[in-house]
């Protein structure tokens, strides 16, 4: 495929519910399961930004507006591409087809996770595993021997 944003070195998508926890240090072992896999290899998505961008706005905390521009700086964000609207419609048919529903801001971010081959870094598991081939990882959990 080609890589026009230099996803190649990308493995790890972090869902809302990983990342906010790293802006307010609340799970050190998040931190650490980074350190392990490597920075460079971490991403989260546009849509996620948005999720935390409204939780801060929504609760006035200036000071976490801060730790979300420190973070856009630190690691890759996602935008929406082409393939990505492409793989969301697709998507977003066959589970209505199947009588499945999932929330459309996860729906775009498992869109992404599966466009780019990323493994999805979530602690809502039970949303994203009716999403068939989504490859789907808790860190909040300690990890299996093929996590790494």
């Amino acid at each position: 495929m080609n890589d026009p944003g230099g996803t190649a070195r990308l493995r790890y998508l972090l869902d809302t519910n990983v990342v906010s926890p790293l802006l307010t240090a609340t799970e050190p072992q998040l931190t650490q399961r980074i350190a392990e896999v490597g920075e460079a290899t971490v991403c989260t998505s546009t849509i996620v930004l948005g999720e935390l961008r409204f939780g801060a706005q929504l609760a006035q905390r200036p000071d976490l507006m801060e730790r979300i521009d420190h973070l856009t700086r630190r690691i890759t964000i996602l935008p929406l591409a082409d393939a990505t609207a492409e793989s969301y419609g697709r998507l977003r048919a066959e589970l209505r087809r199947q009588g499945i529903g999932v929330s459309a801001n996860d729906l775009w971010i498992a869109a992404q996770a599966l466009t780019f081959d990323l493994t999805l870094v979530t602690q809502n598991q039970r949303e994203f595993s009716r999403i068939p081939k989504l490859r789907v990882q808790d860190w909040a959990t300690p990890p299996s021997p093929g996590d790494r």
